[in-house]
């Protein structure tokens, strides 16, 4: 990291977020959004053009902005907004309901949703599939592709 001065104006290129946070107490998270999508996207068709390809991501892949959620079974599952508002619009009928059982209103109660976590931030991801399951090596990518995260290494420390 270089920095730089003009004149009276020192620029000082941020690393990071993390590098603006001194509070102990802070903390960050990571989730994606529509951007992410198209970033992944071009990337991957920005590769493939590297090499001569003539195909975009778009030939290739699905993909969907997915949220982390957890099920009544306490099972974390990926859900799309689509399949989020359907889950919540029936756990509301069930909880709506006079003639719910008391297990079903349980088990409604215990969904939680990527979308509105108890700690206020979206956990959300990118999950690319691939359209040609034949196709071993974009199978492959698009495991990586779907887990982009795990290439780095996150951790916390706190001083």
């Amino acid at each position: 990291m270089s920095t730089v001065i003009h004149m009276n104006t020192l620029i000082i290129p941020v690393h990071s977020v993390v590098d603006l946070i001194t509070n102990s107490s802070s903390e960050i998270f990571v989730a994606a959004d529509s951007k992410t999508v198209s970033t992944i996207k071009k990337l991957v068709t920005n590769i493939i053009s590297a090499s001569g390809g003539t195909l975009t991501a778009d030939d290739l892949f699905n993909f969907e902005l997915v949220y982390k959620c957890v099920d009544d079974k306490y099972d974390e599952i990926e859900m799309t907004a689509s399949e989020m508002k359907i889950k919540k619009k029936e756990i509301s009928n069930i909880l709506d309901n006079e003639l719910s059982s008391a297990e079903d209103i349980e088990k409604a109660e215990e969904w939680r949703f990527g979308d509105e976590n108890d700690d206020g931030y979206e956990s959300s991801a990118v999950r690319v599939t691939v359209k040609d399951k034949t196709n071993k090596n974009a199978v492959a990518a698009s495991k990586i592709l779907s887990d982009l995260t795990s290439i780095f290494s996150i951790e916390s420390r706190y001083c």
